[in-house]
């Protein structure tokens, strides 16, 4: 997990087994169909959107961890520059699923939100 996720995985070592717990716990946790990593899988070989963000005009949140081992930071900051009306934050320190395990994300969403 710490590989994979990197941020607060890398230091604590009950993490991953507690969000893993979270999430069997979950009414929404239902097993992935094939087909849907058939697309992703396919999504990797080729697909962009770059050519069609700046066709995006409303106010969008860009969120990103600074030790995220999957989204790079330039990949975050490609998005800013190419959605006109978006706001990036990247958090220091933080991996991919922080969205998940850190409460400090929320006054950031509801800032933008409000």
């Amino acid at each position: 997990a710490a590989d994979i996720y990197g941020g607060r995985f890398r230091s604590d070592d009950g993490l991953a087994a507690r969000h893993a717990e979270r999430m069997s716990q979950t009414k929404s946790a239902t097993p992935h169909s094939q087909l849907g990593y058939h697309y992703q899988q396919l999504a990797l070989w080729g697909w962009s959107s770059l050519w069609f963000l700046h066709q995006i005009k409303q106010p969008t949140l860009l969120l990103g961890g600074d030790d995220d081992p999957l989204i790079a930071v330039c990949n975050m900051k490609v998005l800013n520059r190419m959605i006109k009306n978006s706001t990036l934050h990247i958090l220091e320190g933080e991996g991919h699923l922080f969205l998940l395990t850190e409460p400090k994300v929320i006054p950031i969403v509801s800032e933008f939100l409000n």
